[in-house]
């Protein structure tokens, strides 16, 4: 956009919003039976290498439980979500004007945000997602309906 759009140009889409909300999905609950089910098999192989080889591996255990952790639980997932997936309202983090947003202004997003829950259910995980709309520039403006590509669960 800084380099190529002439003065008075478009940028299309033009604005975005973010979004996140509460979920709870099979998949996040999996990934979390999966890394129990690792760090299960791990402390078989300590105990394996200490009978078998005479080698105590058990110095490794903090490193390999935390990376396991960041891999299976703190791991972004894609994935198309259905609406019956989440469990909260969802919460409009940040608005962004596509026409004037340098990358650094949101490299980090931190915003206080708030998702009631309307469902009696467990929780686990959020999902965030955005959309955007095509509404132009002050100078070169859309037409009206403005044209929203939404990200939603359920919306795909």
């Amino acid at each position: 956009r800084d380099k190529f759009l002439k003065p008075g140009g478009a940028l299309y889409p033009s604005h975005a919003r973010m979004y996140i909300a509460p979920m709870y999905n099979d998949d996040a609950v999996k990934k979390n039976a999966q890394y129990q089910e690792t760090i299960r098999e791990w402390t078989g192989f300590l105990a394996e290498t200490a009978t078998n080889y005479g080698v105590d591996m058990s110095c490794l255990t903090p490193t390999f439980c935390h990376e396991q952790w960041q891999f299976f639980v703190q791991s972004a997932q894609w994935m198309d979500l259905p609406s019956q997936d989440m469990v909260g309202k969802p919460c409009a983090i940040k608005d962004i004007d596509l026409n004037v947003a340098t990358v650094d202004d949101y490299r980090t997003i931190s915003v206080p945000f708030s998702c009631p829950i309307n469902l009696d259910s467990q929780v686990s995980g959020f999902a965030g997602w955005f959309s955007t709309t095509f509404e132009g520039s002050q100078s070169a403006p859309a037409k009206q309906p403005h044209v929203v590509l939404n990200t939603a669960p359920g919306t795909g």
